[in-house]
């Protein structure tokens, strides 16, 4: 009896000992995976509880309650969508009634519809719906936590969300105001077209670029990121947001500007790609005109870019090497441009057909005035004057030309 009373007691010692190594394992694996995130992040920690809890708790938004009992039970977890059938005008409705209260007071239906009508990231919505609770949480968010709560992982997503956190944030420290109101609808359906590069709307519309995460563009995120490999287009790009940010993406006074050439060959570096269109037709060059809406060709690239010649007008236009009278014509037509010079107007000028008719009637004119002299020079002599020597009215072989003619 003693022994088995002993035998026992060691088995009891061991399943003690073997609970509390499996606890103490288990503890650290928490411990190694809550450092996911940002140090010292109450976010990631939540998260990490939640995930291996499975707990539907709400008071993910509360750091304490959540680490001090994450297996409590809450209300069941709201559910996407939190509207009704009208649910994008129930969103816009709650957005205005909330236009003077701090982000930081806002629910989590208020948070989803930011995220959905104002940034225009309805993909995350489910997430964050589950993932954050109040507005304060999502403004203390960090990129780690993001990418965690969101499940976000193209890096301009992350980009274009923490750009409208930081305006939210610090709305006095903002450097480009009209820059917010530009989604990426605008960015895709018309910015890319103004700058001839339609061929990247996919891609564009994918990065779900903005106006915001437009600005914050570095030639590298243009490559790596957007699949831009040519160095033409990637020129244009930059130009054309240089060009946004000259005029603070103020699209009314960029409008203005653009309105005010349009039918006089000035203000070069607003062109857009469809006036430097009208421009190739104004100079004899229609044809080629159409050609320009894959080229990446506009104002800013024309001024602004030191490389850009006859070649790679040429060369965008598809017209060849051995072309050299049109490409002299095309040369001289750039020099004109960039000069300044305004001698040709798109409204009201003489098309090419009139100027050569008219010069045709000149010719014609010239050729049946000289046909006439030479009958009256050379006029059999009167009767009785045979040897007198033919002698011609000056007045008569003077050709006077209309210089109206070739004005």
């Amino acid at each position: 009896a003693v022994v088995s009373t002993q035998s026992t007691g060691k088995c009891m010692c061991d399943s003690l000992d073997s609970l509390q190594s499996r606890t103490m394992s288990r503890s650290s694996s928490l411990r190694s995976k809550s450092s996911v995130g940002s140090k010292g992040s109450g976010f990631s920690r939540i998260l990490t509880l939640r995930r291996h809890h499975d707990s539907d708790t709400d008071s993910f938004g509360d750091e304490e309650a959540a680490a001090a009992n994450p297996k409590k039970k809450g209300r069941p977890r709201i559910q996407f969508p939190l509207f009704s059938e009208d649910s994008e005008r129930e969103k816009r409705k709650l957005l205005e009634s909330l236009s003077n209260v701090p982000m930081v007071r806002w629910k989590s239906e208020a948070v989803v519809a930011w995220l959905e009508l104002v940034v225009k990231m309805p993909m995350y919505s489910k997430a964050c719906s589950d993932n954050v609770k109040s507005g304060k949480v999502l403004l203390s968010l960090s990129d780690n936590d993001i990418q965690t709560g969101f499940g976000m992982t193209n890096p301009l997503h992350k980009r274009k969300l923490r750009l409208a956190l930081e305006d939210v944030r610090s709305p006095d420290s903002v450097t480009y105001p009209c820059a917010g109101k530009l989604d990426h609808q605008w960015v895709v359906e018309e910015w890319l077209p103004s700058i001839g590069l339609n061929q990247y709307k996919g891609t564009f519309r994918e990065n779900l670029v903005d106006g915001r995460l437009l600005n914050s563009l570095t030639k590298k995120d243009i490559e790596r990121n957007l699949n831009v490999a040519d160095k033409s287009h990637q020129v244009s790009l930059m130009l054309g947001i240089e060009l946004l940010a000259k005029y603070n993406y103020d699209l009314e006074l960029l409008g203005e500007k653009r309105l005010g050439c349009q039918t006089i060959d000035r203000d070069v570096e607003v062109w857009t790609t469809a006036r430097c269109a009208e421009w190739l037709i104004s100079v004899d060059l229609k044809e080629y005109a159409n050609k320009l809406s894959y080229s990446g060709i506009h104002g800013a690239v024309i001024v602004h870019d030191k490389e850009f010649n006859v070649d790679v007008l040429a060369s965008a236009l598809g017209i060849p090497v051995q072309r050299k009278v049109l490409r002299r014509h095309m040369e001289q037509e750039i020099i004109v441009l960039k000069s300044g010079g305004s001698r040709r107007q798109t409204v009201n000028k003489p098309k090419s057909g009139r100027i050569k008719d008219q010069i045709s009637r000149a010719f014609t004119k010239q050729q049946d005035v000289s046909e006439q002299l030479q009958l009256k020079a050379f006029k059999a002599p009167e009767p009785g004057n045979h040897h007198s020597v033919l002698k011609s009215d000056p007045d008569s072989i003077s050709i006077k030309f209309d210089p109206e003619i070739y004005a």
